[in-house]
């Protein structure tokens, strides 16, 4: 199995069990990678002295919540998940312009996952 594959999370349909399970898994997928966008958009984050990176209770200040709040949404736990206006908060709380953020995210992906047609390989070459 090459590198890339072993490091692919599996997808929903290649589980096993009922449909609940792969809803669960679907739902505590997006939760860790939620969990990952904040704790990195926190490292990036401007403290008061200059320097790169604010603390859980700086962040929790900033958005306006709890700083245990903030570390189950870190650790991608919690009774609710995290919401794509509340990732726009932390974004913002943090120095990060939400929309060149994904602007860029989304330039980075290859053209099948933008949605676009593959690139048609030049007259003459060879594929």
């Amino acid at each position: 199995m090459s590198e890339p594959e072993r490091d692919r999370l599996p997808e929903p349909a290649d589980l096993p069990g009922d449909a609940r399970f792969r809803g669960r898994f679907e739902q505590n997928s997006a939760a860790l990678e939620a969990a990952d966008l904040v704790r990195e958009m926190r490292r990036h984050a401007l403290s008061t002295n200059g320097m790169r990176g604010i603390s859980q209770d700086e962040l929790a200040r900033r958005v306006g919540l709890s700083q245990p709040r903030i570390s189950q949404i870190e650790k991608g736990t919690g009774r609710d998940g995290i919401s794509y206006a509340l990732l726009r908060r932390i974004a913002h709380a943090c120095g990060i312009k939400w929309g060149l953020l994904l602007r860029n995210a989304i330039a980075g992906l290859p053209a099948a996952d933008r949605g676009e047609p593959a690139a048609e390989p030049p007259p003459g070459s060879s594929s």
